[in-house]
């Protein structure tokens, strides 16, 4: 907070997505965006300068004046690859500080021809969908998914009270993403446990993938998803 009333702006960029509790931001110095009126230097602060930061672009976090979640995620879009945006992006959506529609607006008033990572936030607009994922598994099972090919699925499909993580329901074939998140304790791990049971009950087909499968066998998760909807076919 003394650094932002010391130079008259707010915290932005990495700062303002550590502070906003951004998945997959890194710790990368102290940043902060002034009015170019004002010309503080510090050798430990990143200072950037703008001609105006709307309100729409401020917050406060613990009595910190801080940029949004949706002007960090494009500030931050030069220093982040295609995933960590993403996986910022959804984190963000989930605690409700952004939306498909209000980044869209945004980019659409800052990512002008030559600024870094407008290219990101592009192509992250591309793939976004109306429901936000649920994990940092979940990001990167749907980038695997994209990547292959394989039918798209439909994200967090609704199956009576419950939902699925990735669904292609036209052949009752589901994939669900078991991070710790969702099994942090026994009595979580009983629901869903019990959730499961249902789904499959009614006669679905899942397919369960952890965090090693992703990231250490994906050709081989892609294959599995590819043989249960041959099977199913």
């Amino acid at each position: 907070m003394a650094a932002a009333l010391w130079s008259g702006g707010v915290v932005s960029h990495e700062t303002a997505g550590r502070l906003l509790r951004l998945e997959a931001v890194p710790k990368r110095g102290l940043h902060l965006t002034v009015a170019k009126s004002r010309a503080p230097t510090h050798d430990d602060v990143h200072v950037h300068r703008t001609n105006v930061l709307p309100d729409i672009d401020r917050r406060w976090v613990d009595a910190i004046p801080c940029t949004s979640a949706t002007r960090a995620l494009i500030d931050c879009a030069a220093h982040l690859d295609d995933e960590s945006l993403e996986t910022a992006f959804e984190s963000a959506r989930r605690m409700g500080l952004t939306t498909v529609t209000l980044l869209e607006r945004r980019a659409r008033e800052l990512c002008g021809p030559g600024r870094a990572g407008s290219g990101r936030v592009r192509r992250l607009l591309s793939v976004a969908e109306a429901r936000a994922t649920e994990s940092r598994l979940e990001v990167k099972f749907a980038r695997l998914v994209r990547a292959s090919a394989l039918p798209k699925p439909v994200r967090q499909y609704a199956v009576g009270a419950y939902r699925l993580d990735f669904a292609w329901p036209w052949l009752w074939v589901a994939a669900e993403c078991d991070g710790f998140e969702r099994h942090g304790t026994r009595l979580a791990w009983k629901r869903d446990r019990a959730r499961i049971a249902a789904i499959e009950h009614a006669g679905w087909r899942i397919v369960h993938f952890t965090w090693d499968d992703i990231t250490s066998a994906p050709t081989r998760s892609v294959e599995r998803v590819a043989l249960a909807l041959r099977a199913a076919a």
